[in-house]
């Protein structure tokens, strides 16, 4: 499966779709994301208040800064999200 990369520019939401690479400050909907620059878990559970902690100030290179969403639900187990992440051909560090 491939994944699908937004421009840094556009607000894109996942509308549902796992396998998207998001920028970070463009997370619009709850779930659970791969941090594409180190390979952590990122759970958003409330887009709106989540939103204000990863605005871009003091960024350098704003398009190193992206997400991949792995599901909808903020609250699946952690093996289970490194094995979403593996078959994505994304590298997790958690």
């Amino acid at each position: 499966m491939s994944v699908l990369t937004a421009s840094p520019a556009k607000r894109l939401t996942a509308a549902g779709r796992v396998g998207i690479s998001l920028p970070l400050d463009g997370l619009r909907e709850a779930g659970t994301y791969v941090c594409n620059w180190s390979g952590h878990l990122l759970r958003i559970h409330d887009p709106e208040q989540d939103a204000r902690r990863f605005s871009n100030a003091g960024r350098q290179n704003a398009d190193a800064w992206t997400v991949t969403r792995l599901s909808a639900d903020p609250h699946i187990p952690r093996p289970h999200a490194k094995r979403l992440a593996r078959g994505f051909g994304l590298c997790t560090s958690f």
